[in-house]
């Protein structure tokens, strides 16, 4: 009998599973006054499940909590979410009302506090949602319930000009994901952007010559700028380089900008790296009306050698890199030819990379900051066949940056001139070799910085 109770524990100890539930807070916000409404400005200012910080729960509006629980699997466990709000008016205090449905049912019970039910301006206040498990669960389940937050606004006598201290979650970041993606100012102030441009085709490959890597990186560039509330922003982050499949230069050039490769003899080439850029019109990658209201880049790599460039991009004689004016084409490399005299592609960029149709590889792009010194910003008025450019850095736009850096795929820092070697960061926070660009595909980062 004994045997027997053992096992019947174990088979009951491999039945029993968990409840991962799935909430999602919104932020309702109202005035009901009628005056200014763009005062008026409350939002998720910082999130943490179960004691630990989880950033990325929130929306890029920062509107929206959006969280899956830890898992419960006990009766009676809980899991915590604890947020703050920021209240950033400075005429309006905000009344702050907390519902959740369903607060109850067969599987989980749902509190929910608002620690304070006004919120002063200028200031942050805290709430919390506990959920508890009724009972366990005996197989995998999922719960979904959700919360708002109602907020409306109270009139204040008197305005209240206190700076905010920027919290921690300040930073939207940006992967690759072969099209453009969006972002709303959420509020007025002043914003840091970086991008990293994408690298050429970095892995060892074989040829006729046997195996070989070329090392070819990305670019890098920031700045900061003033940016108005629910103004729109899109990024366009840039692809590396891939071997090309087909002769007819066609294949292997990274998305926004990275050149083809071509076909050499017995060999595949390689294609360029794509740049990463934001700009102020939305549209497919190479829509020139699109491309023209760019106002950073960071440049990509070439196919083989030739790294992206600051000003300038990496190349030789026959086959520059981009400029500032000039080179494969305005926002891409060329692409390399097909037959058999093919090369490879050059990077993506402000000008991308150009290219020699004769088994040559491609050159790197050029970057661009509106009002960094010696970028040439183009004319409002150019047109595809007909580009202008004004001689001087600050983009049509008005949208100007200030502490701006710019550092080559070679790990070069460029003024109006290329200076000396400066340590790249990643977008981890951490540094690449000096010497070392970006690899692989591209990136982007903006953080708010505070009013």
């Amino acid at each position: 009998m004994k045997r027997k109770s053992v096992i019947l524990l174990t088979i009951l100890l491999m039945v029993v599973g968990f409840a991962a539930v799935s909430t999602t807070l919104f932020l309702n916000g109202d005035t009901n006054i009628g005056t200014n409404q763009e005062d008026f400005d409350v939002y998720f200012s910082d999130v943490y499940i179960d004691d630990v910080q989880i950033l990325k729960t929130i929306s890029k509006d920062r509107k929206t909590i959006t969280y899956e629980t830890n898992e419960l699997k006990t009766k009676g466990e809980v899991s915590i979410l604890d947020y703050e709000v920021t209240n950033a008016s400075k005429q309006y205090d905000a009344k702050v009302e907390v519902n959740c449905m369903p607060k109850e049912d067969e599987w989980i019970h749902v509190e929910a506090e608002q620690t304070d039910e006004i919120i002063e301006a200028r200031r942050k206040g805290v709430g919390k949602i506990t959920v508890t498990l009724k009972q366990n669960p005996l197989e995998e389940m999922s719960i979904t319930f959700s919360c708002t937050l109602k907020v409306s606004a109270v009139e204040r006598e008197n305005i209240i000009s206190d700076e905010i201290e920027p919290t921690e979650i300040q930073t939207w970041e940006f992967d690759y994901t072969g099209s453009e993606q969006e972002f709303i100012v959420p509020r007025s102030g002043e914003y840091k952007i970086e991008l990293w441009g994408a690298s050429g085709y970095n892995k060892p490959y074989h040829n006729t010559s046997g195996t070989v890597t070329n090392p070819s990186y990305g670019g890098f560039v920031l700045g900061t700028t003033e940016l108005k509330k629910d103004d729109f922003l899109y990024f366009y982050v840039g692809e590396s380089g891939k071997l090309a499949t087909t002769n007819d230069g066609t294949t292997g050039g990274g998305y926004n900008g990275g050149g083809n490769g071509g076909y050499y003899y017995k060999d595949y080439t390689l294609g360029g790296g794509g740049a990463t850029d934001v700009r102020l019109k939305n549209g497919e990658w190479n829509h020139f009306e699109s491309l023209k209201s760019r106002i950073m880049i960071a440049a990509g790599g070439s196919s083989s050698l030739y790294s992206a460039g600051g000003l300038v991009g990496y190349g030789e004689s026959r086959y520059p890199g981009g400029t500032q004016n000039s080179g494969g084409a305005f926002g891409a490399g060329c692409f390399a030819g097909s037959s058999t005299n093919g090369g490879g592609g050059s990077g993506g960029g402000y000008y991308g990379g150009q290219c020699f149709h004769a088994g040559a590889n491609g050159a790197g792009g050029s970057s661009f900051i509106s009002g960094h010194d010696g970028c040439d910003a183009i004319e409002e008025v150019s047109t595809e066949e007909n580009i202008i450019h004004t001689g001087q850095a600050n983009h049509y736009s008005g949208l100007v940056f200030t502490d701006t850096l710019m550092i080559d795929g070679n790990g070069y820092k460029w003024s109006n001139v290329k200076e000396g070697l400066e340590p790249m960061p990643k977008p981890d926070g951490t540094f690449y070799e000096e010497g070392v660009g970006h690899t692989g595909n591209g990136y982007a980062k903006i953080t708010y910085l505070g009013k």
